[in-house]
């Protein structure tokens, strides 16, 4: 039986660092230059950034990495 993407874990809490700080995904894909496809497939956790694009996640919300990822 397939999973349903809806139950799907989160791995990352981008979104809801983006919420918490009222910053939308085109601000991230903006400061990322990066497409702003690819920053929302991060925040539905559709792909999860790499280690390296995480930190600079972080450090362009001015949040600790621990804080993107749901443990």
């Amino acid at each position: 039986m397939a999973k349903r993407k809806d139950l799907a874990p989160k791995l990352n809490l981008i979104k809801e660092v983006l919420d918490a700080q009222g910053k939308t995904q085109a601000w991230l894909a903006g400061e990322m230059e990066m497409e702003f496809r690819t920053v929302n497939r991060y925040i539905n956790n559709h792909r999860q950034p790499s280690l390296e694009k995480l930190f600079e996640i972080a450090k362009i919300m001015k949040v600790n990495v621990k804080e993107l990822i749901n443990s």
